[in-house]
C-alpha cells in the first residue's frame, strides 16, 4: 500500500511541475516543444574574453557594472576603470534604473561567473538588448594586466 502511495505521490508531482513548465517559463526563451507543453530555459548573456572588454574600453555606449558581492568589493581596493559597482543582492531595484540603449558589460568574483550570469538574466529578461558577462570576472581582468583604477 505504501509502495503504490508513494509511486501516486511521485506522479502527482511529476505532473504538477509538468504543468507548471508548460505555463511558461519565468520570461525567457521557448528551447523547444516537447508535444503540446513548452520547455523553457532562461536566456544566457554571451561571456565576452578580457580582451574583448580592453578594446571596447572607449566605446561611448559602454556601461561596465561590477557586481561583485559585497564582501568580494570590500576586500577589494580595485575596480575596472570607469565600471559602477552595483550591488547584485538588490538587483531589482536598481534594473530598472539603467539605461536601455547602452551596452552592458557585467564582471563579478564569483566561480563561473555565477553572479555577472544571474543579473544578466534579469537584465536580459527585462529585455536589454546587449549584455555581455566578463570571462574569469575581476580575477581574471587583473591577471591580464588590465587597467583597474582605485574604488574611490
Amino acid at each position: 500500500m505504501i509502495k503504490g502511495m508513494n509511486r501516486l505521490w511521485v506522479i502527482s508531482l511529476a505532473l504538477i511541475l509538468g504543468a507548471a513548465a508548460c505555463g511558461g517559463g519565468f520570461g525567457a526563451t521557448c528551447a523547444q516543444n516537447v508535444g503540446s507543453c513548452r520547455i523553457w530555459k532562461a536566456e544566457e548573456a554571451q561571456r565576452i574574453e578580457a580582451g574583448t572588454l580592453k578594446s571596447l574600453l572607449k566605446s561611448p555606449n559602454l556601461l561596465i557594472l561590477d557586481v561583485r558581492a559585497d564582501k568580494d568589493w570590500a576586500a577589494s581596493d580595485k575596480k575596472i576603470k570607469n565600471a559602477v559597482h552595483k550591488d547584485p543582492a538588490d538587483a531589482a531595484s536598481w534594473i530598472t534604473t539603467l539605461p536601455k540603449d547602452r551596452r552592458i558589460v557585467l564582471y563579478c568574483d564569483s566561480p563561473g561567473e555565477a553572479t555577472s550570469a544571474g543579473v544578466g538574466a534579469k537584465l536580459m529578461n527585462e529585455k536589454f538588448p546587449e549584455v555581455l558577462v566578463l570571462k574569469g570576472g575581476f580575477k581574471g581582468w587583473v591577471a591580464a594586466g588590465y587597467p583597474t583604477e582605485p574604488k574611490w
